[in-house]
C-alpha cells in the first residue's frame, strides 16, 4: 500500500487538550493491552494507549457487534456506534468516518471480512490524505478508525505488508471527534537481513504465542483435574487436591464485634485488631520480627515469641479487660488439616527449621503459648490460607464474591463449592450445605497434561528448580519464576548472536535467578520510544552494549511471557465460573503480580470474556488485605456460626483422614 512519495508511514494520535476533553466519554475505551504483543507494538507511540478499544486473537469467534453492545451497551452494533460517532464529527475533504467506510447502516451485524473491506478502503483513502496534508502543513481533523498491524506468525514485517494480513489478527482503535495531529512513527525493518533476523526471533519465542483454540483445551483440562479432586476414588491420584477448607459461610455485612488476626508466613509476622460494625471495618496491626535464632529454634521458641508479641499488642491497645477474643490465624506453610481450627504442620519452608512442630497441631501450640503470656482467654478458632482469606475478604462487601485468586510468587484458588459435590468430605451437621475449596491448582500438570504447551525455556526451569516436576503450572504463572522465564529466552536470543552484541558473558544475564519478575512490570510500563526502564535494568544486570532495537526485542519477549501467564491462569477462572453458573460473580484476586504488573488485569479481563459462557457476568476485584482482614473475618463468620448454635464438631470417620493443604503461595 503506497503512501505517495513520501514513502512513509504514519499515526495519528490525539492532542493533549483533545484527550483532556474527551477523557470521560473514552473511559470504556481505556484498556492497555495486547493479545499478540510484537515489536510493532513497542514502537507505537504512547498516546495510542489510551483509546485501544479492544484487542481479540480470534476475531473470527466473536461478532464484532457483538463486541460493541459489551463495551458501550446491549443494543450497540458497530454499524450504530460508528454512526453516533459520526453525527458531530469533523470531516476531512468533507469525507465523515460513515462515508470513508461507505457502511450500509441498516446492518445488524458486521462480520470480520467486511470489516477487512472497510479497513482496507480506510487505509487506502486515509495515509495518502494524511501524508499530503502533513507536507503542506495542514491541520488535521476528524473521525477515524485506525487499524494497528499485531500479525501472528508473520510479526515482523513492514506496514506496506498489511494490506495482505490484515485478516489474522486485530486491534482496532476508535478516536473520535478529536482534533488530531500525525506522528511519525519507524519502519518495520524491510531489508533481507532484518527479515531474516526477525523470523529467527520468532522461530525461538512463538511456543508463547498459544492460539484461543489451546487456551480453550486448557480450560478442558482444568476443570477435568479439578473434578477428579473432589472425588473420592480419584482424589489420592489427582494433582489437583481440591482441599476442604472447612470454612461454610461467606460474611454478610452484619458481623460485629473485635477480633484478633495473626498472620504468620515469613520472618515478619503481623498481628491485627479487627473491628467490625456491619459494613465498616476498623483495623489496627502492628509487625513483629522474628529473629534468625528463633526461626532456627525450638517450636517452644517460635510460639513463646509470637505468644509474648500478641501479649504486647493487646497491652498496646488496652484489650486487658477482655474475658475472651477470638482469633483467625492465617499460618503460610504447608499444613495437614483436620478441621477449621485444627492442623499439623506437614514441613517448614522459607528458611524455618524449628524442632518438635512437625505433626503437631499448630493452633494448640499457640494457645498454649498464649495461655501462658496473657490473661485474656484467646480463642483460635480458624486456621486458613491467603487465598481463602483473600476470598473472605472481598466478600464482606461484595455478596457476588464466590472465588479468590493469588497472584503472587505463587498462584492459588479457592471458590465456594456446594457439599453435595465434595466426596472428600462428609459433615453431618445442619450447617450450610457448601464449603470453600481451597484448590492448590499450582500442581495442575504435574502429570504430563499440559507438555503440548510447555517450551524449552519452562523445561529448563523445572529442571534446575528446587522441585523438578512439581508445580508446573504455577512455573508458567507465578511471580517466582516469570523473570527466570525471561531470562532463559534473552540468554538464547543473545547465544544465537540475534541481540547483545559483544555481550560480557560474566553479566548477570547469564546467571540463574537474576533477572526478576519485578523488572517485567518496569519494562512493560516504558512508554514511547525511548525505553527508560529497560535500558536501566539492562544497566543493572550488566549488558551497556545495547541498541534501540535489543530494547524493543526485550520488551516483545516481557510481553510474550507476561501475557501467556496472564492467559493461563484465565483460563482456570474461566473454568470455575463456567462451573458455578452464577449469573453474576466476582472474582478476588490478590498478590504482587497483580498489583503491580500494568497489564495483567486487562490481559485477564479480555481472556477470561473470550471463554467464559456469555451468559455469565464476572468481575476482577483486587482484595485488600486477606490475610489480616479476611482471617478476622473467618473467626467472625465462625463464632456467629457458633453462637446460632449451627456449628458441630467434625464427625469421628474425619478426624482420622488428615489432609495436607498446601497453605503457601
Amino acid at each position: 500500500m503506497s503512501l505517495g512519495r513520501s514513502n512513509r508511514v504514519y499515526s495519528v494520535s490525539p492532542s493533549r487538550k483533545a484527550r483532556r476533553r474527551c477523557r470521560n466519554i473514552h473511559r470504556s475505551f481505556s484498556i492497555n493491552v495486547t493479545n499478540r504483543p510484537n515489536i510493532f507494538n513497542s514502537i507505537i507511540p504512547s498516546t495510542f494507549v489510551p483509546y485501544l478499544l479492544f484487542h481479540y486473537d480470534d476475531v473470527d469467534s466473536h461478532s464484532l457487534s457483538d463486541i460493541c453492545a459489551r463495551e458501550f451497551g446491549n443494543k450497540t452494533t458497530l454499524p450504530t456506534l460508528l454512526q453516533r460517532q459520526s453525527k458531530n464529527a469533523r470531516t476531512c475533504r468533507g469525507c465523515s468516518l460513515a462515508k470513508v467506510f461507505n457502511l450500509d447502516l441498516a446492518k445488524t451485524r458486521t462480520t470480520t471480512d467486511s470489516l477487512t473491506t472497510h479497513i482496507t478502503q480506510l487505509l487506502s483513502q486515509l495515509l495518502p490524505t494524511l501524508a499530503k496534508k502533513e507536507r503542506k502543513g495542514e491541520p488535521i481533523r476528524g473521525s477515524y478508525l485506525l487499524i494497528v498491524n499485531s500479525l501472528d506468525s508473520s510479526s515482523f514485517f513492514p506496514f506496506s505488508s498489511f494490506k495482505a494480513a490484515v485478516g489474522d489478527s486485530l486491534a482496532v482503535l476508535l478516536i473520535s471527534a478529536l482534533h488530531l495531529r500525525v506522528k511519525e512513527i519507524p519502519k518495520m525493518p524491510s531489508s533481507p537481513e532484518q527479515i531474516t533476523k526477525y523470523e529467527k526471533i520468532e522461530s525461538l519465542v512463538k511456543g508463547f504465542k498459544l492460539p484461543s483454540t489451546t487456551y480453550r483445551q486448557v480450560m478442558m483440562l482444568w476443570r477435568e483435574e479439578m473434578k477428579n479432586g473432589l472425588k473420592k476414588t480419584s482424589n489420592p491420584t489427582a494433582d489437583i487436591k481440591m482441599f476442604p477448607s472447612f470454612v461454610r459461610s461467606l460474611p454478610n455485612g452484619t458481623e460485629r464485634g473485635k477480633f484478633l488476626a495473626l498472620d504468620l508466613g515469613g520472618t515478619n509476622f503481623r498481628v491485627l485488631l479487627v473491628v467490625l460494625d456491619g459494613p465498616l471495618v476498623d483495623i489496627e496491626s502492628k509487625t513483629y520480627l522474628i529473629p534468625q535464632q528463633v526461626m532456627l529454634g525450638t517450636g517452644a521458641q517460635l510460639f513463646d515469641h509470637v505468644a509474648h508479641c500478641v501479649a504486647n499488642f493487646i497491652a498496646m491497645h488496652g484489650l486487658e479487660r477482655e474475658t475472651s477474643l477470638n482469633l483467625g490465624f492465617t499460618f503460610s506453610f504447608p499444613l495437614m488439616q483436620d478441621g477449621l481450627a485444627s492442623a499439623r504442620l506437614s514441613k517448614w519452608t522459607k528458611g524455618f527449621r524449628c524442632e518438635g512442630v512437625i505433626g503437631k497441631d499448630v493452633c494448640l501450640l499457640l494457645k498454649q503459648a498464649l495461655q501462658k503470656c496473657t490473661n485474656v482467654d484467646i480463642n483460635v478458632v480458624a486456621v486458613i490460607n491467603d487465598a481463602v482469606g483473600t476470598l473472605m475478604s472481598a466478600a464482606h462487601s461484595d455478596r457476588n464474591c464466590e472465588i479468590g485468586l493469588i497472584l503472587g510468587t505463587g498462584c492459588n484458588a479457592c471458590y465456594m463449592e456446594n457439599l453435595d459435590e465434595v466426596e472428600t468430605l462428609n459433615l453431618d451437621d445442619d450447617g450450610p450445605n457448601q464449603v470453600i475449596i481451597n484448590t492448590e491448582w499450582g500442581a495442575f500438570g504435574d502429570n504430563g497434561c499440559l507438555d503440548f504447551i510447555r517450551t524449552e525455556y519452562d523445561r529448563e526451569l523445572d529442571t534446575y528448580s528446587i522441585n523438578p516436576g512439581k508445580q508446573l503450572v504455577e512455573k508458567m504463572i507465578g511471580g517466582m519464576y516469570l523473570g527466570e522465564i525471561v531470562r532463559l529466552t534473552l540468554e538464547r536470543l543473545t547465544s544465537e548472536c540475534l541481540i547483545f552484541q559483544g555481550v560480557d558473558l560474566e553479566c548477570d544475564l547469564f546467571n540463574r535467578g537474576k533477572f526478576y519478575t519485578k523488572y517485567l512490570s518496569e519494562i512493560e510500563s516504558d512508554r514511547g520510544e525511548f525505553f527508560e526502564n529497560t535500558k536501566m535494568i539492562l544497566e543493572e544486570i550488566g549488558i551497556d552494549n545495547y541498541t534501540l532495537e535489543d530494547c524493543k526485542i526485550v520488551k516483545y519477549v516481557c510481553a510474550l511471557v507476561s501475557a501467556r501467564a496472564s492467559f493461563l491462569v484465565s483460563a482456570g477462572i474461566a473454568s470455575l465460573i463456567n462451573c458455578l453458573k452464577r449469573p453474576d460473580i466476582t472474582v478476588a484476586v490478590d498478590g504482587s503480580l497483580y498489583r503491580f504488573h500494568p497489564r495483567f488485569h486487562n490481559l485477564m479481563s479480555l481472556k477470561i470474556y473470550e471463554l467464559v459462557n456469555p451468559a455469565y457476568k464476572f468481575k476482577l476485584a483486587l482484595s485488600h488485605d486477606g490475610s489480616g482482614k479476611g482471617a478476622a473475618l473467618v473467626a467472625a463468620v465462625t463464632t456467629h456460626m457458633k453462637v446460632n448454635g449451627r456449628n458441630k464438631k467434625l464427625p469421628p470417620n474425619l478426624q482420622g483422614t488428615p489432609q495436607e493443604v498446601m497453605v503457601e503461595s
